[in-house]
């Protein structure tokens, strides 16, 4: 229910977190290398020059694939097929690719008015796809948007915490009903991001981005 969503207190904060997070990777299923495709967060977690950055070896450990204000189309058109040349020109290595897209989609502006149903419908679906053609031997995993640090407005759907959750619900949902051994979930969204934004609440800060760096190394890599 919306209700589950709605209520951000902290003495609601424990409980959510054992609800909704989580990670059902399996360790004996990851890959030696990994990739990393997203929108401008990936852009600052990978420490990117600017947002006009589109692939690069140099995202700290990883492969790099983001720009900033992208969304689902940039994913299909651009993120994919860049991912795409990493795979071919390494064959033999198994990768995991983190997708930690998503955020675009759900209110940031009117480019991306799916809102939090049709975004966990259409990515999904085309990470199934992917599991089971393309990327059938790499192992994909949804990284689950992190909540902003303020509620902002403008969009179709307003980008807060309500539709950030519903989002992350029902794309843990789908790609646990799929049951596929190479896709998965990892769900970073309730990390602690006290002083880790910008002032836009909702970029991260060196300080921010080194946390979710290592969280995702921790809970989606298993390292």
């Amino acid at each position: 229910p919306d209700s589950d969503f709605v209520n951000d207190t902290e003495s609601n904060r424990k409980e959510m977190e054992e609800k909704y997070c989580g990670s059902n990777y399996n360790p004996g299923q990851l890959g030696s290398k990994t990739i990393i495709m997203g929108d401008s967060r990936t852009v600052g977690l990978c420490a990117f020059p600017d947002s006009l950055v589109t692939t690069s070896d140099t995202c700290r450990d990883w492969h790099g694939v983001a720009k900033g204000g992208i969304g689902y189309v940039w994913q299909n058109n651009t993120g994919i097929p860049e991912v795409n040349k990493v795979l071919q020109a390494d064959p033999g290595t198994r990768y995991n690719i983190l997708n930690w897209l998503g955020v675009n989609d759900i209110g940031f502006s009117d480019t991306y008015p799916q809102g939090p149903e049709t975004a966990a419908d259409i990515y999904a679906e085309k990470m199934i796809e992917m599991a089971n053609g393309d990327w059938k031997n790499h192992n994909i995993i949804m990284v689950l948007v992190i909540d902003i640090g303020v509620e902002r407005s403008g969009g179709k759907w307003p980008l807060d915490r309500t539709n950030i959750r519903k989002l992350n619900q029902l794309l843990q949902q789908k790609i646990t009903e799929a049951n596929l051994s190479n896709l998965h979930y990892c769900d970073i969204s309730y990390l602690d991001m006290t002083g880790g934004f910008w002032p836009d609440n909702l970029h991260h800060n060196s300080e921010g981005n080194n946390r979710i760096y290592n969280e995702m190394k921790t809970k989606c890599l298993g390292q």
